[in-house]
């Protein structure tokens, strides 16, 4: 029962996500330098099912030469996996963002997870946050962290 439902709604990554400050810049690269190993620290907010899942992305990204830091260490990459909205769903969501975002201003902030299947655009109007990736994209992380730090 876990297959998510086939709906228009799965490509967060293209025309739901033109909210101005979720736009991935191309000048940014500079900030990327890609001979360095790069680091990423993973946060699983919510349920079981979540934290198996953000293990899945963690071994996707170590496959993939990432090395995995401590969420309250500093990283390149800081990956949220999210639980379904919640009352404080949001709130707890824009501040880790911002907590990330003053320890490392030049990271990139990728956002999943049921909170970002359902509310994509919310989450894409955040402060801070680089890429939102809906269930059917969140295991393709590694390919769309490639396609926004190489342009």
């Amino acid at each position: 029962a876990m297959a998510p439902k086939a709906s228009s709604r799965q490509k967060f990554w293209t025309s739901d996500l033109a909210a101005p400050q979720a736009e991935i810049c191309p000048g940014d690269v500079s900030l990327c330098p890609m001979n360095v190993p790069k680091t990423v620290a993973l946060h699983t907010l919510g349920c079981k099912l979540n934290f198996s899942e953000t293990s899945a992305l963690a071994r996707l990204l170590e496959n993939d030469g990432f090395e995995k830091r401590e969420f309250e260490d500093q990283a390149d990459v800081y990956v949220l996996n999210t639980c379904s909205v919640t009352e404080n769903a949001n709130k707890e969501c824009r501040q880790i963002i911002r907590r990330i975002r003053r320890k490392a201003p030049d990271c990139t902030v990728v956002v999943t997870g049921c909170y970002a299947q359902l509310k994509p655009g919310e989450i894409a109007a955040m402060e801070g946050v680089d890429l939102v990736l809906g269930a059917a994209e969140k295991f393709n992380i590694v390919q769309h962290l490639k396609s926004i730090t190489s342009q």
